[in-house]
């Protein structure tokens, strides 16, 4: 297990945490502040993609995810409050 700490203006303090293990790998959230530990588990693809991106942004993975499931559960949200 892989443990970086990060600090930005919009979440408090965490740490996220890669576990490389047979069955693939698993990115994961340890509570701290106002969040809250997660584990889910994402296809080899989505992980490079993930990697590539965060390369290229100059933000971790777990960043990333954060910022799409904000963008994606808004967009949702809004298309149910429609009807």
């Amino acid at each position: 297990m892989v443990a970086t700490f990060d600090r930005d203006s919009t979440y408090n303090t965490y740490v996220d945490c890669v576990n490389k293990n047979q069955a693939g790998i698993s990115l994961g959230r340890i509570a701290v502040g106002d969040m809250e530990r997660r584990t889910y588990w994402l296809t080899v693809r989505e992980i490079r993609r993930l990697e590539t991106l965060a390369k290229k942004t100059g933000l971790n993975s777990s960043e990333l995810v954060r910022r799409a499931v904000d963008e994606y559960t808004e967009r949702e949200l809004k298309k149910i409050q429609k009807h």
